[in-house]
């Protein structure tokens, strides 16, 4: 360094510094973010060569300037589904999506035992009203694949949507407890007829440890929601919504509470005297009652479907898919019924004409809703 200090330097050993700049602009941050960091092997053999290419020209009397220190920044961290605070498991995950499978099974059971069983040679009348039973399904399944998704932390969930939903899950259950081991007493109404429906042994035991396990379950989940309650949320949650977009989403919002509040009120018609009981699943007596199960996990369902209006949340698509899918599955049973049947069939419907109307509207409205 001291030769190169010295007056009688050469106009070619000046020309070094041009060398040197170059090399100190390819190691200095950038305009917008933080130093680079990640380099090639060629990169750091120049950031070894820097310091000493930095001091080979200095104008006298000048002292050494300390080349510029490389530090590494960390890079902003993005947001992820699940952070290592986070209270999700693979396992409840599993658990209930099994939860889900049995509960349908053990439902689509108890609709078989209590509805194709009487008079065994109405085949078509039965038939029609096990699948009229199904379309219980598809909200069993979208409330169990809802807490699965909260459980594994993808995508993210509020905690109160998830105690909300549990909560409707676990009284569903619990009334489907009730339904089957009371069902003597819950269906021994006259209606032409008065035939109790009793379930076998092995179905009874079936149906009640699985309800009893599964209302556990979701309890377990509302005094502990799995998922971090770190304010992550999902990332359509952030963008930019235009004010159309949020018009629609108020009205679509406004829709579903009204929405709820109905099948809420057709949950509790099931406690209601016969024939007004069998509105709206048109399943008589003999499961109109263990279907107001169903009619309040809508409800609750449709709840937590108004808090995500005008915002396409992947974490609410199983709930949409499920209530759409049983709207569809109501409609398209009740059209068939229409079609193949007579209405002397059903003299409780025709008893109280009106209110099924009524109730045939609202499922429309659902269907319209949910397909926006």
């Amino acid at each position: 360094f001291d030769y190169f200090s010295k007056p009688n330097m050469s106009s070619s050993s000046r020309m070094v510094p041009s060398a040197s700049l170059a090399l100190s602009a390819l190691l200095a941050p950038t305009r917008d973010g933080p130093p680079r960091t990640h380099h090639t092997a060629a990169s750091s053999s120049v950031a070894r060569f820097a310091p000493a290419c930095a001091g080979w020209y200095t104008p006298r009397g000048a002292a050494l300037a300390r080349p510029p220190r490389l530090v590494s920044v960390a890079s902003p961290a993005v947001p992820s589904s699940a952070t290592p605070n986070s209270t999700t498991s693979p396992r409840l995950a599993r658990a209930y999506e099994v939860a889900g499978v049995a509960t349908a099974g053990v439902w689509a059971a108890c609709a078989m035992g209590a509805l194709a069983t009487y008079k065994p040679w109405r085949v078509t009348h039965n038939a029609i009203g096990v699948l009229q039973a199904l379309a219980a399904v598809p909200l069993i399944s979208g409330a169990a694949s809802s807490l699965a998704a909260a459980a594994r932390g993808r995508p993210p969930w509020r905690p109160e949507d998830v105690r909300q939903l549990s909560f409707g899950f676990a009284a569903a259950s619990v009334w489907s407890v009730v339904a089957v081991l009371l069902a003597p007493r819950l269906t021994a109404a006259m209606v032409r007829t008065s035939d109790p429906v009793t379930y076998p042994p092995l179905l009874r035991a079936v149906a009640v440890s699985v309800h009893f396990v599964v209302s556990v379950l979701c309890c377990f989940s509302m005094w502990k929601p799995p998922i971090a309650d770190s304010g992550v949320v999902d990332a359509s949650d952030s963008d930019v919504i235009r004010s159309s977009s949020q018009e629609r989403g108020v009205i679509t919002k406004s829709a579903y509470v009204v929405l709820s509040v109905f099948f809420a009120v057709f949950a509790l018609l099931a406690f209601t005297p016969f024939p007004l009981a069998t509105v709206p699943s048109l399943l008589g007596k003999r499961l109109a009652r263990a279907h107001g199960a169903w009619l309040l996990l809508a409800a609750v369902e449709l709840a937590v479907l108004s808090r995500h209006t005008g915002r396409p949340l992947a974490s609410v698509a199983p709930l949409r898919r499920g209530v759409r899918g049983a709207v569809v599955i109501h409609l398209g049973v009740c059209a068939v019924r229409v079609a193949l049947e007579s209405s002397a069939l059903y003299p409780a419907a025709m008893a109280c004409l009106p209110a099924v109307v009524a109730s045939y509207l609202v499922y429309v409205c659902l269907l319209l809703v949910s397909s926006r």
